[in-house]
């Protein structure tokens, strides 16, 4: 705000313009606080679109660690050694056609959530060291 007015007076000294000081930087500031507003709106759109992307596949846990660090997110995954379940449930497909969507969804809960619990009693590393599936290398 200095050199504005500096400047201002300097050019009404020697070039005998008047300019008010006070417009460029009212005009600097503004720009400043728009830009600033954009990027925050930019940025939480961002954030508002991952989570809608992700939140139906992914806990909300590993959404949130997605929306907070973009950068992690790309096209073709991340190689890593896992262990997976894969099981066949002997008639599933006659079973999924005779039930409505709450009740397949309620027989495979409670078909997985006891099926996984035992995996994890089984696993040598506890369940809390799998947060390292975010983790930057």
């Amino acid at each position: 705000m200095a050199v504005a007015f500096g400047t201002s007076w300097l050019l009404f000294k020697h070039a005998h313009l008047l300019i008010d000081p006070v417009y460029p930087w009212a005009e600097m500031t503004l720009v400043y606080l728009v830009a600033t507003l954009l990027g925050h709106l930019r940025t939480e759109t961002r954030q508002r679109q991952i989570r809608g992307a992700f939140s139906q596949y992914m806990s909300p846990h590993y959404v949130n660690e997605l929306a907070a660090h973009p950068e992690r997110l790309k096209l073709g995954g991340q190689a890593r050694n896992m262990t997976i379940m894969f099981c066949d449930i002997r008639g599933f497909t006659s079973l999924s056609e005779k039930l409505d969507a709450e009740s397949l969804t309620h027989f495979m809960n409670s078909f997985l959530s006891p099926m996984t619990e035992i995996i994890i009693e089984q696993i040598e590393a506890p369940p809390a060291n799998w947060d390292s599936v975010f983790t930057a290398k």
